[in-house]
């Protein structure tokens, strides 16, 4: 129960190839295999699960390498037997897959060697020797057969695939999959479903989480959200504020739900949608899209927390989506005129296995165009291709490239925490981070 929230159903798991995927279709429709091993949770009880209620898919798979991806999805769903339990929905891709792969199988019947509906002029079922939602053919077929097992005689065609990893040849043998999983989850309010929007992510700009407007012109505007909470609006989402010395209102994302409610973001990251490797003057003002990947803009963050005492909430998840916080009791930036330097971080309590905005307290915010660290051979923004409060070079940096997408310089650091538990500053890909936010809240 604890990836991306928890509550999710497994409808498919395969890890060391003792099951057999060439089945029948009879096999596919009610289910076959071992929910302590490999298994398929069966075709109707799928479509009992997601036919009538918006479900999102969560899909994990596992190289030849062994480096895991993951392809997630707002709304999944698939029809009744008399549509051929047809892919009949599926929309809101994100991941690190290089692409979404799936979306090429979407309005096809489910097809198994005993009974061919793709529209290829051979049946692809059998040529892959499973059972799957083939079109002409398959851009990815999770049911296919093992190329890691003794026995190698199976065409790449075959082959378990997810055609679009980085690096990934269709008729290379080291691009067989060694493993994955589909798994589901009824999508609903965040009340109903609190974990499944909370964390990280916070309110999503999928289907599952959609965002809120909250704005009411007819009343005086809050300085932030705490305010806004305190004057009786309840439900996350996007609002207007007016923060102290403001001439013009800020649109921002509020958390009403997280630790008592009243939460500003100031940052998230969860998709790669974003490029972060911005100018300084970007960095001054914000960018993105309040309901997807944002910085809210230094300017904004030192008017929210440069005349009173802030609150800093981090959230933080990392390669294995394992979700981990920070949490600090003073938070405060300074002016333009100060560099907007990270003037105070105090109060760490969390489970990152350290504090590591500590090593970052009195430095400037330095950009690849505006250098102001403390590192005399090069630039730190540079390094890690993202603006940040950067020494000599970090311990952390929220704002750096997410190595784990398919156009990332490997060769370059990135978005990253050091202390967490066994993750050291190296270039391996298991110090990877997956998605953060920022919030601060004021602690009057």
């Amino acid at each position: 129960m604890e990836i991306a929230g928890g509550g999710w159903t497994h409808i498919q798991k395969r890890f060391d190839g003792s099951e057999d995927f060439n089945r029948p279709y009879r096999d596919y429709k009610f289910g076959f295999g071992n929910l302590k091993g490999e298994f398929w949770l069966g075709l109707e009880n799928m479509h009992q699960f997601t036919g009538t209620t918006r479900n999102e898919l969560f899909i994990e798979i596992t190289d030849h390498n062994l480096i895991k991806y993951y392809s997630r999805y707002t709304n999944f769903g698939i029809g009744s037997e008399y549509e051929g339990y047809k892919l009949q929905t599926l929309s809101g891709y994100s991941g690190n897959t290089t692409g979404d792969c799936f979306e090429h199988h979407q309005g096809y019947k489910f097809s198994t060697f005993d009974l061919d509906r793709d529209t290829y002029e051979k049946n692809c079922a059998s040529m892959a020797r499973s059972g799957w939602w083939f079109n002409s053919c398959a851009c990815t077929n999770l049911n296919g057969q093992f190329r890691n097992l003794p026995k190698r005689d199976i065409p790449a065609f075959g082959r378990m695939k997810w055609d679009r990893l980085s690096g990934y040849s269709a008729r290379d043998i080291t691009g067989a999959l060694y493993g994955s999983r589909m798994l589901i989850r009824r999508c609903g309010l965040s009340s109903e479903f609190p974990e499944s929007c909370k964390f990280l992510v916070g309110i999503s700009k999928g289907n599952c989480c959609p965002i809120s407007e909250n704005i009411n012109t007819n009343i005086p505007l809050p300085k932030n959200c705490k305010e806004a909470y305190e004057n009786g609006y309840k439900n996350s989402g996007l609002y207007k504020i007016l923060p102290r010395g403001h001439k013009k209102p800020v649109r921002v994302l509020c958390d009403m739900e997280i630790e008592g409610g009243g939460w500003t973001h100031i940052q998230k990251r969860f998709d790669g949608s974003e490029d972060f490797n911005r100018s300084y003057r970007e960095y001054k003002f914000e960018f993105g899209n309040l309901k997807g990947e944002f910085w809210l803009g230094l300017e904004n963050i030192y008017q929210l927390t440069g005349t009173e005492t802030n609150e800093l909430l981090i959230e933080i998840t990392d390669h294995n989506l394992v979700n981990y916080y920070a949490r600090y009791s003073v938070f405060r930036i300074g002016s333009e005129y100060d560099g907007y330097a990270l003037k105070n971080t105090a109060g760490y309590w969390g489970n990152t296995t350290g504090d590591c905005m500590k090593y970052h307290e009195g430095q400037k915010f330095s950009t690849f165009d505006l250098d102001r660290d403390t590192w005399g051979e090069d630039s730190c923004a540079v390094l890690a291709r993202g603006g940040w409060w950067y020494k000599n070079c970090y311990c952390v940096t929220l704002n750096g490239q997410l190595r784990n997408l398919p156009n990332a310089d490997r060769k370059l650091r990135g978005m990253n925490w050091n202390k967490l538990e066994g993750n050291e500053l190296k270039l391996e890909a298991n110090n990877l981070l997956y998605g953060s936010r920022m919030l601060i809240r004021p602690k009057y």
